[in-house]
C-alpha cells in the first residue's frame, strides 16, 4: 500500500510541475479533469488486485516484510557501528620511544676564527 501511495502523491507533484513550452510535435493534450478520472479509475482498479490476485499479494506481502526487517537489521547495525566509534576513548601516546626521539645529525663544525 505505501508504494501505491508513494506512486500517488509522486504523480500529483508531477502533474504539478511545469510542462516544455510546446514543440511542433503534436502531443494529445489532457486536462486536469481527464487526469483525475484516470487517476481514480487507476486507484479503484489497483485497491482490488488482492482480490483478483491473492497469491501475487501474499507474495508481495511476504517480499516487503523480508526488506523492511532487513532495512530495520541494516539500519541498527550502522547505528551501533556509529555509537560504538563514538564512544571510543581516543588513544594517547601513540608515538613510540624510536618515534619520540630525535634525528641524528652531525655535530657542528667550530666556525674558523
Amino acid at each position: 500500500m505505501f508504494l501505491i501511495r508513494a506512486a500517488f502523491w509522486l504523480t500529483v507533484v508531477v502533474m504539478l510541475l511545469p510542462a516544455d513550452p510546446p514543440t511542433k510535435q503534436e502531443t494529445v493534450s489532457v486536462d486536469p479533469i481527464q487526469a483525475f478520472g484516470a487517476a481514480r479509475d487507476t486507484v479503484a482498479d489497483v485497491s482490488s488486485f488482492c482480490d483478483r490476485n491473492a497469491d501475487a499479494c501474499v507474495t508481495g506481502s511476504a517480499v516487503m516484510d523480508l526488506l523492511v526487517r532487513k532495512a530495520r537489521y541494516g539500519i541498527r547495525k550502522a547505528s551501533e557501528y556509529f555509537d560504538s566509534a563514538r564512544h571510543e576513548q581516543p588513544v594517547d601516546g601513540t608515538l613510540t620511544n624510536d618515534d619520540a626521539t630525535l634525528p641524528w645529525h652531525p655535530p657542528k663544525r667550530p666556525s674558523p676564527a
